[in-house]
Parts: C-alpha cells; sequence; structure tokens
C-alpha cells in the first residue's frame, strides 16, 4: 500500500502557479501561489532588465504545515520582459530557505 506523504515534505515550500516559466501577461498584473514557510512570510521580488523595480514581503494565508495561498497586485506594468522571485528565509540564522522565480513579458497589446 502506498501512503500519500505530507505535502510541506514533499513539495517545495514555495511555488509561483499563475503563469508559466516565458509567460506572457496582461495587465493589471496579479501573481499568486503556494506557500509553506514559517510564520506564512515570504519575500517577492520583481526585477526587469535586472533591475529591481519593487521588492516587498506578503504573507500566505496560513502557515506550515499548512499549505496556503498568496497572492500580489503588482498593477499596470510596462511593456517588457521581467523576473518575478518569491522567497523564504531561515527564522533561525536568516538563510535562504526556498526559491521560486519565473520570467514573464508584458507586451503592447
Amino acid at each position: 500500500m502506498i501512503k500519500r506523504q505530507a505535502a510541506y515534505e514533499v513539495l517545495s515550500p514555495l511555488q509561483i502557479s499563475s503563469f508559466k516559466e516565458g509567460g506572457v501577461l496582461k495587465n493589471p498584473i496579479v501573481i499568486w501561489g503556494q506557500a509553506c514557510t514559517f510564520e506564512a512570510n515570504l519575500v517577492w521580488t520583481l526585477r526587469k532588465d535586472g533591475n529591481v523595480v519593487k521588492r516587498a514581503s506578503t504573507t500566505a494565508a496560513s502557515a506550515c504545515p499548512d499549505r496556503s495561498s498568496w497572492s500580489v497586485e503588482l498593477g499596470l506594468l510596462q511593456a517588457g520582459t521581467y523576473s518575478f522571485t518569491v522567497q523564504d528565509f531561515s527564522a533561525k540564522d536568516g538563510s535562504l530557505s526556498a526559491q521560486d522565480d519565473k520570467n514573464f513579458t508584458i507586451a503592447n497589446f
């Protein structure tokens, strides 16, 4: 018999789910995903051409061991190629403990 493992043991603690790598998105931009992090905290960074455009933190709906949703409203972005990164840092020593990042494009429509 196969036993299902707990999600926090087998899935990445952070996941961007709202688009696939290299996706073309339309304004207004809302990026969302799932997380299982200490106190539900995560840090996000938006970059364009390697330069930081915005950086802030947000929280998921609940903390680990629950896996829950998070979202970030970026509003209207200019046309171009962007990178969005979510990160979790260790409460023990501040080291990076999990990360997901994806590139996307805003096209002129």
